[in-house]
């Protein structure tokens, strides 16, 4: 009886912690997901003409991506590295393997998004912010993303 416990609770300890990981990559996502739509749907739509330039959206686009990025050091515990890539992209092995320039890419991220956020007053503006912001992400897909 006793062993029956023990290895129910060893097994709900290992099942708690692979979901509460899982929770981190789909955490992960959610967050790619929502710069995903600011960066390849609403703010290009302007940029493009196909929408009014429209201040307010621009505004949220920014705050989102802020918060967004403040959120991301987290989800990329090293508990994650090991788990399988779902979805069309995952994070590379390399995030873990090379983490200082990871964390610097980061914090470029972070900054371009503060800077874009304080040039992206008008559609001249945005297309700067826009330009800066959009680097900063291909700068870190670029070493760090996989396509699964």
């Amino acid at each position: 009886m006793f062993r029956t416990l023990s290895a129910a609770a060893a097994f709900a300890v290992i099942a708690t912690t692979v979901l509460a990981q899982s929770d981190l990559v789909a955490a992960r996502k959610a967050v790619m997901d929502g710069f995903g739509k600011h960066m390849y749907r609403a703010l290009p739509d302007m940029l493009k003409g196909a929408t009014p330039y429209n201040q307010a959206t621009v505004d949220i686009a920014f705050v989102q991506l802020a918060d967004g990025a403040q959120k991301l050091p987290a989800l990329y515990a090293e508990s994650t590295k090991d788990l399988p890539p779902s979805g069309r992209y995952g994070a590379s092995q390399k995030v873990w393997a090379d983490k200082a320039d990871f964390d610097a890419k980061h914090a470029n991220y972070s900054k371009a998004i503060a800077d874009g956020r304080a040039r992206a007053t008008s559609l001249e503006g945005l297309k700067e912010a826009y330009a800066i912001v959009d680097r900063a992400c291909d700068s870190c897909h670029e070493s760090y993303r996989v396509r699964n």
